[in-house]
């Protein structure tokens, strides 16, 4: 299915996101990830970042802020799509790693996921510290997480999370975790690339 063809979309848990009452208009350009315009529109409540080739959308990640138990306000992921002919570019990765530095963003993810989008997160752990946090306010590197993609109103719910470090270190109450026990995992793989 191609970008511009979809009127009406449902994330996992159903909100839909009415497209053609997004007012692309109000665009404002963010940076250029391999040769593609990286857009951002604020519509209805959501964030929406996409990409284009010449006027032509071709990508999009669509953000909800909200607020995580005690955690504060996270930008969760709504939807994610890349067209069909711009897939294995890792463009997805590249649009997370740009708008968390660029524009500062908490990224935490749905609170279910799709297989792509569990896929997604490990590819994104090997680019940036991804941890997960929980509804009473538990934050574990994953590795240490037992049933990470289940979600059930009545448990402590883990959701991943990725952000700039003086986030991190004000989530965690204590520099020395964060970069000791918590990005271990992450300082590693960065470590093993040099």
């Amino acid at each position: 299915m191609k970008i511009d063809e979809i009127l009406k979309v449902h994330s996992i848990d159903n909100n839909p996101i009415e497209w053609k009452k997004v007012d692309f208009n109000l665009s404002e350009y963010i940076t250029t990830i391999k040769n593609y315009q990286l857009m951002k529109v604020d519509s209805n409540g959501y964030n929406i970042y996409y990409l284009l080739d010449n006027d032509k959308r071709i990508g999009y990640v669509v953000f909800e802020k909200i607020k995580f138990g005690s955690h504060g306000v996270y930008s969760q992921i709504k939807l994610n799509s890349i067209d069909e002919k711009y897939r294995g570019k890792n463009l997805a990765i590249e649009i997370y790693k740009e708008i968390r530095v660029k524009e500062n963003l908490r990224i935490m993810s749905d609170f279910e996921q799709t297989e792509d989008g569990k896929k997604l997160w490990e590819k994104l752990s090997k680019e940036m510290p991804v941890y997960g946090i929980n509804n009473i306010g538990d934050i574990l590197p994953i590795d240490q997480i037992k049933d990470l993609y289940t979600y059930n109103n009545t448990k402590n719910n883990w959701v991943l999370i990725t952000e700039n470090r003086s986030s991190l270190f004000t989530l965690c109450g204590s520099k020395e975790f964060c970069e000791g026990d918590l990005l271990k995992p992450h300082k590693q793989l960065t470590e093993s690339k040099q």
